[in-house]
């Protein structure tokens, strides 16, 4: 990925921001991270920038790091009436066991990190009856993620915790989601052309459905 790829993705992160801009240590984004591992951590700071390793718990398509060496059946999603493994079941509680317990012997509460609760790269997502219960539906997981996503957030307040504009995550939830939650936007879709254009005119209104679910 370009420099430029990832900037203009690193800018997506649509949590906490403020209104105005100033120096780079009060920049209207509350996380800023560029990848450039020849900067050290005093580099970083003098230009406002946040790093990956030291700022995420969880990072990218990464749950399954969370996991025992033999999880609980329940943690995978039914789909076509069938468990599999290649997904995630965001309603199942052993999984929200597992990602606590993860956090709370990695990470505590003392310093804020941020963890990406995405689903596994792939479009599938569960219709157990918990899920369906929820809002879900063959192709479209954001209801039962962003459940634990509310979850997550609710019992660990200090931390940031995000869910993905994504293949089975497109939909946006349907009620406000609490403050310290956010959503990492894809722009795999998005031309990089010109301005005033439609494309770029519909992505804006994509990130404003968003930012109205997602921020306060």
């Amino acid at each position: 990925m370009t420099r430029l790829l990832r900037t203009l993705f690193t800018a997506l992160l649509m949590a906490c921001f403020s209104s105005s801009c100033g120096t780079a240590q009060e920049s209207p984004f509350e996380y800023k991270e560029i990848y450039w591992p020849e900067k050290d951590s005093d580099a970083a700071k003098d230009l406002g920038l946040n790093n990956l390793d030291s700022d995420w718990g969880i990072w990218g398509h990464n749950l399954h790091h969370v996991l025992p060496s033999n999880p609980a059946p329940s943690i995978f999603a039914m789909v076509n009436g069938n468990r599999t493994d290649e997904q995630f079941c965001f309603s199942s509680d052993k999984l929200y066991e597992y990602i606590v317990t993860y956090i709370e012997d990695n990470y505590g509460e003392s310093k804020q990190h941020r963890f990406a609760i995405l689903p596994c790269d792939n479009a599938m997502a569960c219709t157990c009856d918990q899920c369906k219960s929820r809002g879900n539906t063959a192709n479209n997981a954001t209801p039962a993620v962003s459940y634990m996503l509310e979850r997550l957030a609710k019992r660990f307040k200090g931390h940031i915790f995000f869910t993905s504009y994504y293949l089975s995550t497109r939909e946006v939830p349907n009620h406000k989601m609490p403050k310290n939650t956010g959503v990492l936007v894809s722009t795999m879709t998005y031309p990089l052309q010109a301005t005033g254009t439609k494309a770029e005119e519909d992505f804006k209104n994509l990130l404003q459905n968003w930012r109205s679910k997602m921020t306060h």
